[in-house]
């Protein structure tokens, strides 16, 4: 959700800079505002959460945190008025969990992740999109995520036996090999959440 709605607020900010944007000062001052806004909530942590899916699956989570996102940046960026192509690149976000639960009497599970700390370097997101304007909608688009570095150490249970967790850069080339299989599915999915999300809004416009 989170990447819809970046991707959201990259297609609203580059439709306000002239016809050819490439990185002027304007957008630069748009995305520092921007910036500021998220470290408000850089770290950004829940507490005390509890839910159940379809009446068989529990979830329990004590806290969990996610920071480091508001340091981001725009290496590229251009606009013709109908495509947009943009390089987004993220030098590391953290996250952290304490204490989730998953418990499922049906299904026979009682699993958990007493504790996780996840580290993602060198992030780097190449864009490109198309767009119409009446009605604002991305018509395609095209979405490429790359790391550098990655590393994930904690401990997980699954009914009573208890797993250490410790990955680091053998991943990394994993992850980046799947990220260009799945590179058209993905940004298909993206788009069509996005494409909603300015829905809502055109919706939301018009009862003002």
């Amino acid at each position: 959700m989170k990447t819809a709605v970046f991707f959201g607020l990259l297609t609203c900010l580059s439709l306000v800079n002239a016809r050819v944007a490439v990185l002027d000062s304007s957008f630069n001052s748009t995305v520092e505002e921007i910036r500021k806004v998220l470290e408000q909530f850089d770290p950004a942590t829940v507490k005390d959460v509890s839910f159940t899916l379809l009446n068989q699956i529990t979830f329990t989570l004590k806290s969990a945190s996610l920071s480091k996102f508001s340091n981001f940046a725009f290496t590229t960026l251009s606009n013709d008025g109908e495509n947009i192509r943009a390089k987004f690149s993220h030098p590391e976000v953290d996250a952290v969990i304490d204490s989730l639960k998953i418990s499922s009497k049906l299904l026979g599970i009682d699993a958990g992740v007493p504790n996780l700390e996840a580290s993602i370097g060198g992030l780097t997101i190449d864009v490109f999109f198309s767009y119409s304007t009446k009605p604002l909608r991305l018509t395609s688009l095209s979405a490429l995520a790359q790391i550098a570095d990655a590393s994930v150490k904690g401990t997980a249970s699954l009914n009573g036996n208890i797993i250490d967790i410790s990955v680091g850069e053998e991943v990394v080339a994993v992850i980046n090999k799947k990220a260009v299989e799945y590179q058209h599915h993905i940004s298909a999915i993206i788009m069509k959440i996005v494409n909603k999300i300015l829905a809502v809004v055109d919706s939301n416009s018009l009862l003002l």
